[in-house]
């Protein structure tokens, strides 16, 4: 029985972090976009506050 609990977690688990089939965007890219947005966050944070 925990051997199918466990079994079916790890299912929900991947479908919700996993996109949707047929999605715009791959998984490269997504990993691409989110590199540059830290980067962007990264800058914002260590800019001095402007008037």
């Amino acid at each position: 029985m925990l051997f199918v609990a466990l079994m079916l977690a790890d299912d929900l688990d991947e479908a919700a972090h996993r996109p949707p089939e047929g999605s715009a965007v791959s998984e490269i890219a997504l990993t691409r976009i989110a590199d540059r947005l830290e980067g962007l966050a990264q800058a914002l944070e260590q800019s001095p506050p402007s008037a």
